[in-house]
């Protein structure tokens, strides 16, 4: 099983709920990619003594070795996608992850 997740943080003056609906579709569609995985949207928040902060999203993805999601671009083309939106993307991943992404 391959766990990793990808911390998204808005770094544009771009409305929180296009980008959050643009990672709603996205996530959708890498749900549907890889249909014997789990793969969870979460809005990351912070609490203000007045209100909530919103900090941004989490992208949890734990996928099969043999997930088809795995062996094409597709999880590339979303971080670069990610990062021409100005979401600053940062992958986490176990650390004995290998370096194709794929878990040791």
């Amino acid at each position: 099983m391959v766990q990793l997740a990808i911390r998204c943080q808005p770094c544009v003056p771009v409305a929180v709920d296009e980008l959050e609906g643009w990672l709603e579709l996205e996530v959708h569609e890498l749900r549907a990619a890889a249909p014997h995985g789990t793969v969870r949207l979460s809005r990351l928040t912070q609490g203000a003594p007045s209100t909530e902060l919103e900090i941004g999203w989490l992208v949890e993805l734990e996928l099969d070795e043999a997930e088809p999601l795995l062996a094409d671009h597709r999880l590339a083309d979303v971080l670069r996608d990610m990062r021409l939106l100005g979401l600053q993307p940062t992958v986490l991943a176990p650390r004995d992850a290998a370096t194709n992404g794929r878990a040791a």
